[in-house]
């Protein structure tokens, strides 16, 4: 055999070696960046996990810690380059099911923020109620204008307001992007008057009695 017949099936042999000993150059950096993407991932979506105050996706993040660690525990030194060929696609469609569910997480995060900024804008006065109307009344109902919500009434069933007479500890409910609110009061003749009220005086911390029927 030829020196140059010798050098040539000499680096076959080596290539082969090499080949069926462990990961190629590029297999090999393939590898550890399919896995530093999963991790990079595997860390966000955890981090996002813990901002929630569900634990709906507790059980799915644990499956996936699972696999992930199976991965994580890999040593590529002992890996064959066959072996990335199955494991690579594997990495990345772990990879794409932690984004899937961080997407998940992430509106649910964002339903849950909003859900709490709608809730902190109800709030409640205590207020007592003046009669001024000069009318007997049997009934009292709180009404916010701008949304068209409106209480029960505030006295109970054969009781009268009678005039210059005061209810006491009403709890009235509050919008902060309400603008308008009144009362809406029957007498015992059945006569139905609304008064309006400002935001001044359900909000006042000085005035805890509210006169309606003043005007």
């Amino acid at each position: 055999m030829s020196k140059k017949s010798l050098l040539v099936f000499t680096t076959l042999l080596a290539v082969i070696f090499l080949s069926a000993c462990g990961l190629s150059e590029e297999n090999l950096a393939k590898m550890t960046e399919t896995r530093d993407s999963l991790t990079a991932q595997k860390n966000d979506t955890q981090a996002l996990y813990e901002k929630l105050t569900t634990e709906d996706y507790g059980d799915e993040l644990s499956d996936f810690s699972a696999k992930y660690e199976e991965f994580n525990s890999l040593d590529f030194e002992k890996l064959k380059d066959k072996d990335a060929e199955e494991l690579i696609p594997q990495m990345e469609a772990l990879t794409q099911s932690y984004k899937d569910l961080y997407s998940k997480m992430d509106k649910s995060l964002e339903e849950s923020i909003a859900a709490a900024d709608e809730a902190a804008k109800h709030t409640e006065v205590l207020k007592h109620i003046e009669n001024h109307t000069g009318y007997n009344l049997t009934s009292i109902i709180f009404k916010d204008v701008t949304t068209g919500a409106e209480t029960e009434n505030y006295l109970k069933e054969g009781s009268v307001l009678e005039p210059w007479q005061i209810l006491s500890g009403v709890t009235l409910p509050l919008y902060a992007d309400s603008t308008e609110w009144s009362f809406v009061t029957t007498d015992i003749e059945g006569n139905v008057v609304e008064y309006p009220v400002s935001s001044e005086e359900l909000n006042s911390d000085v005035q805890s009695i509210i006169i309606i029927g003043s005007n």
